[in-house]
C-alpha cells in the first residue's frame, strides 16, 4: 500500500504492543473500534470487502444520485462517489479484514492526507 494515499505506512511489529499514542489513533485503536462496533451491533466483521467499499457500489446510479444530493445539501466541494469509496476502501478495508480474519495488522496510520 502506498503511504500518503491510504494514510498507512508499514512497520515491524513491536513485541509487547505498539505503544498507543494519545496524540493520534493507532492501528490497534482502529482495530479495537471495529471490534467494539461489531460487538455492539451483534454482527461479525466481514471476511470480504463490504459492498459499500466496492466499485460496484460506487457505480450504482441510485447511489451516485444520492451522493450528489448529499454533497449539495452539506454545501461541500463536489467529489465523485467513486473517489470517496476508493479512499474509504484504502483506509478501512485492511484493518476491517484483519479483524474479521483474526490476522495481524502491521501498518501504522500516519494521519494527514484525507484522514485528518
Amino acid at each position: 500500500m502506498r503511504e500518503g494515499v491510504s494514510g498507512y505506512e508499514r512497520h515491524a511489529a513491536v513485541p509487547g504492543g505498539l505503544g498507543v499514542s494519545k496524540e493520534r489513533p493507532t492501528n490497534i485503536m482502529l482495530m479495537q473500534a471495529i471490534q467494539a462496533t461489531s460487538k455492539q451491533r451483534k454482527t461479525k466483521a466481514p471476511v470480504e470487502t463490504p459492498l459499500a467499499l466496492t466499485e460496484e457500489f460506487a457505480g450504482d446510479p441510485t447511489k451516485v444520485v444520492q451522493w450528489k444530493a448529499f454533497v449539495k445539501r452539506i454545501d461541500q466541494a463536489p467529489m465523485e462517489l467513486s473517489q470517496v469509496i476508493s479512499q474509504l476502501n484504502l483506509f478501512l478495508a485492511p484493518p476491517l479484514l484483519a479483524v474479521a480474519r483474526r490476522a495481524s495488522f502491521h501498518q501504522h496510520w500516519t494521519g494527514g492526507g484525507p484522514w485528518q
